[in-house]
């Protein structure tokens, strides 16, 4: 089941591209080797073969959650140049909202 010049077409078409004559015969030559192989795939018999989801074996690693001393708030914060009372950063305003003070 190859696909037409004219099919190619409707299909760029719809996709907003815009391809050229010679794009076109391009296109439906590669398609049309992907459709012989496609047709050689499909003739092979899987019979009693198992499903393959991934071509290598997936294996998930769980490591145990283990607490670390990490630094302390004051640490983190002691190099920040302003904060608010509520021990936010403050960061000057960096978008133009309309509203004074952004």
């Amino acid at each position: 089941m190859s696909i037409s010049n004219e099919e190619i077409k409707t299909i760029a078409a719809s996709a907003k591209l815009s391809l050229s004559d010679e794009d076109v015969s391009r296109l439906e030559e590669r398609l049309a080797v992907i459709d012989e192989r496609m047709k050689r795939i499909s003739e092979v018999n899987t019979e009693g073969v198992d499903s393959t989801f991934f071509g290598n074996e997936v294996r998930n690693v769980f490591r145990e959650d283990e607490i670390v001393k990490s630094e302390t708030r004051e640490e983190l914060f002691r190099n920040v140049p302003q904060q608010t009372a509520d021990d936010f950063i403050e960061v000057p305003a960096m978008i133009e909202d309309g509203k004074e003070g952004a």
